[in-house]
């Protein structure tokens, strides 16, 4: 990205800042969900607020906001990607569900997921009317989207039931961004598998019985 150009003039201003989120899902140890901003680019011009965002691990939100927060956004009545629905089924809906570090795996169905995805994605209002905002169908979607990216797995049987690995997931970065390339990741391997075969290479000799172009002069 060419800084000079005037579309991106405004990165070079005093004051732009570019900051990042990402939510720790509960431990089972104990630990609360929490929130937190990192710095990405640039700085602020309030010097209070650059301390806290330099200092190691950002800055954290206060449980009760992360709460309010959660509870008075309007979602609007559309399907998410599935990539966000993902995120929040390993983010914040699987943890809940662990029950402790000796089991590598735990049983769990659509339904009893569906009800705990409702307070993640908060009810609708129409008119005079409440409406629930998620639907089975994007949750079941996001789930057999992990079972591609191997992060779940479906138990054959009569029942809509997965088996979910414990931990989840294991990794440093933030969780939407990890699964994104892991989608990215089967996608390329489907695309090559895919692909049409090589075209085989014309033979190096003529045949005995083909002309040449000479012969044609």
């Amino acid at each position: 990205m060419n800084s000079k150009n005037s579309e991106y003039r405004i990165f070079k201003n005093s004051g732009f800042a570019v900051w990042s989120w990402f939510i720790n899902p509960p431990r089972i140890n104990g630990q609360k969900e929490e929130l937190r901003f990192l710095p990405s680019f640039g700085k602020t011009r309030n010097e209070r607020i650059e301390r806290l965002i330099q200092q190691v691990g950002g800055i954290q939100i206060p449980e009760d906001v992360l709460t309010h927060l959660r509870f008075t956004y309007t979602f609007i009545p559309q399907k998410p990607p599935p990539q966000y629905t993902m995120t929040v089924l390993v983010q914040n809906v699987f943890p809940t569900f662990q029950r402790g570090p000796e089991k590598d795996f735990y049983e769990i169905d659509i339904d009893t997921i569906y009800e705990r995805m409702k307070t993640f994605f908060p009810s609708a209002h129409e008119f005079d009317a409440e409406t629930i905002q998620v639907k089975r169908k994007w949750i079941t979607e996001a789930v057999e989207r992990l079972c591609d990216i191997k992060l779940a797995e479906r138990i054959i049987g009569p029942s809509n039931k997965w088996r979910i690995p414990i931990p989840t997931i294991r990794t440093r970065r933030p969780i939407q961004e990890t699964i994104c390339k892991r989608i990215a990741r089967e996608t390329l391997k489907y695309s090559k598998r895919g692909r049409p075969s090589r075209v085989r290479q014309l033979p190096k000799e003529r045949p005995t019985k083909q002309k040449s172009l000479n012969d044609f002069r």
